[in-house]
């Protein structure tokens, strides 16, 4: 089939705006003229069978294009053509190298004749620049497609068909730009299932703006015209040459197809056993998208449903719970995500094998509400990341001479983590000549010859880069495993950090320029603008010193954050306080004032010497209560203002061996559970370069261990496990608000096995979720069963008389963590742990000054929940009920 394109006036190379071919009266642009071509033309045809449509002009465009004019003439042009030929389509194109028909949607055209008007409509990659390589390809993408549906999309809803008329990439296929610009295409052509033409068949030109047999890289075919020049393009851009559906093609009851744009292909199932893969969409699966967000095969009862991170999705018939709810995010409308278990967002992904997997992914970017980070559908993202140190005298990411760059980021993922917070010298981005240092020639510089040899090992593409290019490598590469990064401006000159004499602790101290410190944000922002999984900078750590005022921290940060913003608008911007970010209290009477919202969140730093020696040398439950109440004094009520409140460093002393760190690291495990806070832990180092002057030096706050091989306390891990999902916030509303009763020494949580069994401690994923009740009670929610305190010394149970003494339980102590009961015989008893984890109630302990002794065991706090366990999700049976009401009955009359 043929549509004839009248492309230009006077032949040549189409298209400018000052070629003289633009628009109705241009140069070479007479509209008589014009009529009169298309006339011939049309009657030129007429016999010819195959010549189907006529396209009148090919994008108008230039200073004088107007809508006046195209009505009057465009519709002109139409009549003539029909008149000359009635059988062939009538093609319009709109204003602005037809990407603009939006001006007919209140006027419509006006035709003699009906069911043969269809309108075109040109979208390529550089229509929009060099956004999709510099920006966010989800953002572009939504964005693009908003305006694409505005301009000219609108008129499918009007009853016309669109006609894709001009499209096409860089066959070469290299081209950034493109290749998103594509996969954006392919979604909106196959949802829409258009008509199309692809730019172009020609593989060279006799003569093109005066170059002899030019090349061309968007062609087909190749420079002879003899074969294809991208074969895979060919591939999957076939999916679009067969129609999805349409008149005549209602040969199944409709269903939905799951098209996959990157490929080309659709997803497929081959039993109920096997992994589902993508395949060719004229074999597709059939499936229902129901209202309750479920993909279930079509006229059946299995379900879409994620499994495990990284692995396969699986089909199911137990289709209520989250992991069987599928959501569009982000701006593209493309990615297909639910939630685990665990609280974790995932979306469909493919493996090497084009089979359907589950990985991680936060749709972008972050916002706030209120005191939440959440994604773009508004559900909470709990950011629980680790420092990656960047900014001491190397000027290198730590720990790539001892392991491979992706290794690190995957490993990070392993350990729970979604997010790192990478700090980075201001210098790096303000100083040309330090940036374009190669990281073999910094660490020469500093005499670090073995670590040399161990990037040359671990990284060899990283070794010889400048330092600025070897910091993007490590964002890329923390990017490209799905792990959001918090960027942090630790510095100004490179070094450990921080004292209050090194120069870098506040605005105007000897290495710190406010107004570099402002250009270096805008560098920083600006770079990682189009860097999907950067989602926060925070503005600058631990300001500090004898300089540090109230005055110029407004004066500065709202100028640096309003900077950040300015460059790039998509990542949240993080406020330190004063005092080594523990003072944050002068905002509360004077609010920050920003001209942009939804983007603010506020840091602290606790550390347990931040308070000296008082965990070890004092009692712990006052020391708790005393920090507690100055931290919130200080920092936590940013919580109730209605901010984020990102805890970016706190940490301990791996060794284990720390008595301060320890009764600290239990206090810590309260709050942040309590508040369900964000945070950074410091730090995920093994070892540094050189710090301090010291080479090779062991870091015991470290994760990873001196060689950055294996994680250094693994128990520390499993108890901080438990802060690495959420218990609450925006999205999590699986089931009605209850509690859950924490042990912040152990990171675990109170479950109930059966009506019998002790109460025990284990997975918060498994908590019972429960009640307390203003008269003290704690009850297993929506039940009548309550915990007592039975004996000194036995385990805490469960009954249904719940109006005595040993069912009342209040939280004392000056940590208010002790959970105390009385007694029969008035005595008074705490919640404590024996050695099997089971719950018993003992005498309460560490209540005075006695700083020798640790309440740890007995620290336990109720914390607010709305997630779904697997203690929720089961409900006590009628005759174990029964059972047991006989039995304590029977117990009575004994």
């Amino acid at each position: 089939m043929i549509v004839l394109d009248n492309h230009i006036s006077k032949p040549g190379w189409c298209c400018s705006n000052s070629d003289g071919n633009g628009f109705f009266g241009d140069q070479y642009f007479n509209p008589d003229l014009w009529i009169k071509g298309l006339t011939k033309v049309a009657t030129m045809f007429e016999g010819t069978k195959n010549v189907v449509g006529m396209s009148l002009r090919n994008e108008l465009r230039g200073p004088n294009q107007n809508v006046t004019d195209w009505y009057r003439y465009m519709q002109k042009g139409a009549e003539a053509v029909h008149v000359a030929n009635p059988n062939v389509l009538v093609i319009f194109s709109g204003l602005n190298y037809d990407k603009d028909l939006s001006f007919t949607l209140n006027k419509p055209v006006q035709l003699t004749f009906t069911n043969k008007l269809v309108f075109e409509v040109h979208w390529y990659g550089f229509s929009n620049g060099k956004e999709w390589e510099t920006s966010n390809p989800n953002q572009v993408c939504g964005q693009v497609l908003g305006n694409l549906m505005g301009n000219a999309g609108f008129v499918l809803e009007q009853g016309y068909p669109l006609f894709v008329s001009e499209f096409g990439v860089d066959m070469r296929g290299t081209n950034v730009n493109d290749n998103r610009y594509f996969n954006c295409f392919m979604g909106w052509a196959a949802e829409y299932d258009l008509d199309w033409a692809l730019w172009t068949l020609v593989g060279s030109y006799y003569l093109r703006e005066g170059v002899v047999g030019m090349n061309e890289y968007y062609g087909v075919l190749d420079e002879n015209w003899h074969d294809v020049r991208n074969s895979s393009f060919l591939q999957k851009l076939s999916v679009l040459q067969s129609p999805f559906r349409g008149p005549g093609y209602d040969e199944v009851r409709p269903h939905k197809v799951i098209f996959h744009p990157m490929t080309g292909l659709c997803i497929q199932r081959k039993s109920l056993y096997e992994p589902l893969v993508l395949g060719p969409c004229s074999e597709a699966e059939a499936w229902s998208y129901t209202p309750e967000k479920t993909i279930t095969i079509k006229g059946t009862y299995f379900c879409l449903q994620a499994d495990e991170l990284g692995l396969p999705a699986k089909l199911g018939v137990i289709c209520s719970y989250a992991n069987s709810k599928w959501e569009t995010i982000s701006d593209s409308k493309m990615h297909l995500s639910s939630t685990l278990e665990d609280g974790s967002s995932v979306c469909l992904d493919i493996n090497s094998n084009n089979s359907i997997v589950t990985i991680a992914f936060t749709p972008q970017p972050l916002s706030t509400n209120s005191r939440w980070v959440v994604n773009e559908s508004g559900q909470r993202v709990k950011l629980a990341c680790v420092n990656w140190v960047a900014h001491l005298e190397v000027v290198v990411a730590e720990g790539l001479s001892k392991q491979p760059v992706d290794a690190i980021s995957e490993r990070i993922l392993d350990m729970g983590f979604n997010c790192v917070r990478l700090t980075w010298a201001l210098f790096l981005f303000t100083n040309d000549t330090l940036a374009s240092i190669t990281v073999r020639q910094s660490f020469e510089n500093l005499g670090l010859v073995e670590s040399i040899a161990g990037l040359q090992a671990n990284n060899p593409s990283i070794v010889d880069l400048s330092l600025i290019d070897a910091y993007q490598a490590v964002v890329a590469s923390l990017s490209n495993n799905n792990v959001m990064i918090v960027l942090d401006n630790q510095i100004s000159k490179p070094g450990w950090c921080c004292s209050n004499s090194d120069g870098n602790g506040f605005f105007g101290d000897q290495y710190f320029n406010p107004d570099l410190w402002i250009n270096g944000l805008t560098k920083v922002a600006t770079m990682f603008k189009g860097t999907k999984n950067v989602v926060a900078m925070s503005l600058r750590n631990e300001l500090r010193g004898p300089n540090q005022n109230v005055t110029d921290w407004y004066r500065y940060m709202q100028k640096g954050a309003e900077a950040v913003h300015a460059a790039n608008p998509n990542v949240l911007v993080i406020l330190s306080g004063l005092n080594y970010d523990k003072d944050l209290s002068f905002t509360l009477n004077k609010p920050v004032q920003l001209n942009f919202t939804n983007k603010l969140v506020f840091e602290v730093h606790w550390y347990g010497f931040s308070n000296g020696e008082e965990w070890e040398t004092s009692n712990p439950n006052q020391v708790c209560g005393q920090v507690l109440g100055s931290l919130m004094g200080n920092a936590g009520f940013v919580l109730e203002q209605g901010y984020p409140l990102f805890v970016s460093e706190f940490g301990v002393d791996m060794r284990g061996t720390n008595v301060n760190d320890n009764r600290y690291f239990n206090c810590f495990m309260g709050w942040a559970a309590e508040y369900d806070l964000d945070w950074a832990l410091w730090t995920l180092v093994g070892s540094y370069y050189l710090r301090e002057g010291v080479v090779g030096m062991n870091e015991y706050y470290g994760v990873l261990d001196e060689n950055w091989r294996d994680v250094r306390n693994s128990s520390f891990l499993q108890k901080l496990s438990v802060l690495q999902s959420p218990f609450r916030g925006p999205g999590y509303d699986e089931i009605r608000p209850h509690k859950v009763i924490f042990h912040p020494m152990t990171g675990l949580c109170i479950q109930r096995k059966s009506l019998y069994e002790p109460l025990v401690l284990g997975p918060c994923s498994e908590a019972e979720a429960w009640s307390y009740t203003p008269k003290k009670t704690i009850t297993i929610k929506g039940t009548y069963f309550c915990l007592q305190a039975d004996e000194l010394g036995l385990p805490a149970k469960l009954g249904i008389i719940c109006s005595y003494a040993n069912s009342k339980w209040e939280t004392i102590s000056d940590s208010k963590m002790h959970l105390s009961s009385t007694l029969e015989d008035g005595s008074s008893v705490c919640l404590d742990i024996d050695s099997n984890n089971s719950v018993v109630t003992i005498a309460c302990k560490c209540l005075n000054r006695n700083s020798t002794c640790d309440p740890g065991s007995q620290w336990f706090k109720i914390i607010d929940s709305t997630r779904c366990t697997s203690a929720t999700k089961s409900s006590v049976g009628i005759i174990s009920i029964f059972n047991f009401m006989a039995k304590n009955l029977l117990a009575s009359f004994s």
